[in-house]
């Protein structure tokens, strides 16, 4: 039997980690639909106006799938933190790759499609009720507005199509989140203790040193008169009186290569450190 990965020994530490770890999951997602309701519920109570419009439906979304997702992520090594249990999970007859597959099918795949299942369960109900007080409300004429908005229900993949911008902001968003979140995943094996907050304090550290980076060194060493030009991969260049442009582009294989590895390389890293890490842990 292969002793790296071995699918039917994975579909079973998927099932057993469910029958271990059943109620809680589904009391932490019946907790985030509670937490959802009652948020909707304060906004429409807040604003009779517009309460559920499309872009606060599209925050609320991204904000709780951060907010929760990194949180989710964050214990999903908690056994590490209890000896007994520790010492259960790595010798667990599975292989470490198994293992951490597990735990990212749990907290990637199906907390996402869990999360958005319960949002717009939600989110549906919110809409349809915002929209019959407001209307009711417009027909006694308790509006400030004499003009009705009927709400609908969001749409968080896809770009607004009033903006004529070809980027999907969300989709960029989605991905950043993966990243994110596969950064808390992997601070569940360094930290399984208090994992959330201090990955947390790790993260917020690389932000600053990445911003003190670019503005005390990046900034003194690219010259006033040189910029991006549409992307990372291409410089633009002024002359002495910034009458004229010149443009330096990385060439065309590159520069997609290095696009993709900026979109979708980070969360594989993560997790390929979390897998040598998990290797070499222990009790």
């Amino acid at each position: 039997m292969n002793q790296v990965f071995s699918f039917n020994r994975w579909l079973l530490l998927v099932n057993k980690h469910w029958s271990e770890n059943r109620k809680k999951y589904l009391l932490s997602l019946g907790g985030i639909a509670a937490l959802l309701m009652v948020w909707f519920g304060f906004i429409i109570i807040m604003d009779s106006y517009r309460p559920m419009h499309e872009n606060l439906q599209i925050i609320t979304f991204f904000f709780g799938l951060v907010l929760t997702g990194c949180f989710f992520s964050s214990m999903m090594f908690s056994d590490l933190a209890s000896k007994p249990k520790g010492i259960e999970f790595l010798t667990l007859p599975a292989s470490q790759l198994e293992k951490l597959a597990c735990m990212v099918f749990y907290s990637v795949i199906i907390f996402f499609i869990c999360y958005t299942l319960i949002f717009y369960g939600v989110d549906v109900i919110m809409v349809k009720l915002s929209n019959s007080l407001a209307r009711s409300a417009w027909e006694k004429g308790q509006l400030a507005s004499r003009e009705l908005y009927i709400e609908k229900v969001a749409n968080v993949f896809v770009l607004d199509p009033a903006n004529t911008n070809d980027v999907n902001v969300n989709y960029y968003i989605v991905l950043a989140f993966l990243v994110v979140q596969s950064l808390f995943l992997l601070g569940s094996v360094y930290f399984p203790r208090y994992s959330f907050l201090k990955t947390l304090i790790v993260a917020l550290l690389i932000v600053v040193l990445v911003m003190v980076f670019t503005v005390k060194v990046l900034s003194k060493i690219i010259p006033n008169d040189v910029g991006f030009h549409e992307g990372l991969t291409s410089l633009r260049m002024y002359n002495a009186d910034y009458t004229a442009m010149k443009v330096a582009k990385l060439p065309e294989w590159l520069a997609a290569t290095l696009s993709f590895l900026v979109k979708y390389a980070f969360a594989p890293v993560f997790w390929l450190i979390a897998y040598f890490r998990l290797k070499e842990k222990q009790i």
